[in-house]
């Protein structure tokens, strides 16, 4: 073989080498940005420990607020528990009236303050939601004038709502 057989041979061999070359340089020059953006041992691990600290401290903070609620949802059932009786019982005083007779009695579930009137007629328990526009109006008004005096404690200035002025010209209105 002579010298002019092999330089085809030879110009690939080049050629080949070139691109090893640029692709050998390509590929240092992404390994050093590689190396770059990575950080030491130490910078990870201080990483790692400030991101479990905050963990710890969202978690304890999803305790309190967990705590939290609990705690008002058990003075929510309290509440709702001790002031059902009386409004039932400060409704019940005024619903006959207010009513024209066609209710005679009221209850107050405690466990969600829902409000049924007892029908005098059918003796049947009607939920105040479901009753007519204006019946249920007058029942919601006893229930905020009650909620009124039971919140307005002894030697207090009564609320500015007075149910005297409220009741009085529905029931004339009705009663006509």
């Amino acid at each position: 073989m002579n010298a002019s057989e092999l330089e085809p041979d030879l110009d690939e061999l080049r050629r080949l080498t070139g691109d090893a070359l640029r692709d050998a340089h390509r590929f240092e020059g992404e390994l050093t940005e590689l190396v770059k953006g990575l950080r030491g041992v130490d910078a990870a691990e201080e990483a790692l420990a400030a991101t479990s600290r905050n963990l710890q401290r969202i978690q304890q903070l999803g305790d309190v607020i967990n705590q939290a609620l609990e705690l008002l949802r058990d003075a929510e059932a309290r509440v709702q528990r001790d002031i059902a009786p009386y409004l039932a019982a400060s409704v019940r005083d005024r619903v006959t009236v207010v009513t024209r007779g066609r209710y005679v009695d009221v209850t107050v579930n405690p466990s969600n303050l829902e409000v049924q009137l007892k029908e005098s007629a059918t003796g049947q328990w009607r939920t105040a939601r479901f009753l007519s526009h204006g019946t249920r109006e007058q029942v919601y008004l006893l229930l905020r004038a009650a909620m009124a005096q039971y919140l307005t404690t002894t030697g207090e200035t009564p609320p500015p709502c007075s149910t005297r002025s409220r009741l009085n010209p529905m029931t004339i209105e009705r009663s006509r």
